[in-house]
């Protein structure tokens, strides 16, 4: 991940393609764990006898606990990454604040509000924070400067940061409830967050 240099992202770039493809199972029963249990279970032992391989294989990939939670934090970023890069034009943009929108109300944004929650008293995962805010900040102002090349870094970079107000606020509201009444504040609130959103970065 260009730009964090977190302790995942360097661990991760010393594995060959097998070792990838095991680090993500290992990552995708941690990422069901903290999920469909809650953080609390996202623990060494248990992530290891739910992926049924031995603690020191698992602890090969993430030696401590910190450091898995590193690594889904950091993939939660990089589905954001890899979504702001589907397009380069006002035709894509509300293609791509629609699928922001979609991810920060799913999996995506449950798995921020972890790492926010996490950042009010870990000084490791305050820091991710920040830095992962702002990489976003500058992958939008990339994406608005296509949109208005006469406007200044600082103006787009405001509207950057208005814009993920604006997700972090539905992400908040969207999460205040049960599975079934996240599915009805997705459903009712998407097209005016699209609406807004979209108002915001074209003007």
């Amino acid at each position: 991940m260009p730009g964090l240099e977190t302790a995942a992202e360097v661990a991760r770039n010393k594995l060959g393609a097998k070792g990838l493809q095991r680090r993500a199972e290992l990552m995708a029963v941690a990422r069901d764990l903290l999920l469909n249990e809650g953080v609390d279970n996202v623990v060494l032992r248990q992530v290891a006898a739910a992926a049924n391989v031995k603690l020191g294989h698992l602890q090969y990939y993430f030696p401590t606990r910190d450091d898995l939670l590193e690594a889904l934090f950091c993939e939660a970023w990089e589905g954001d990454e890899a979504t702001i890069h589907e397009g380069a034009s006002a035709e894509d943009l509300e293609s791509i604040i629609s699928n922001l929108l979609v991810g920060w109300a799913g999996d995506r944004g449950r798995i921020y509000l972890v790492l926010t929650l996490r950042s009010f008293h870990d000084q490791r995962f305050y820091e991710l924070k920040r830095r992962i805010y702002f990489k976003f900040y500058d992958e939008m102002v990339v994406l608005l400067k296509k949109i208005h090349p006469d406007r200044s870094r600082p103006e787009l970079l405001r509207k950057a940061k208005i814009f993920t107000s604006l997700l972090d606020g539905a992400m908040f509201q969207m999460h205040s409830g049960g599975e079934d009444e996240v599915r009805r504040q997705t459903t009712r609130f998407h097209s005016d967050l699209k609406d807004a959103a979209m108002m915001l970065v074209l003007n």
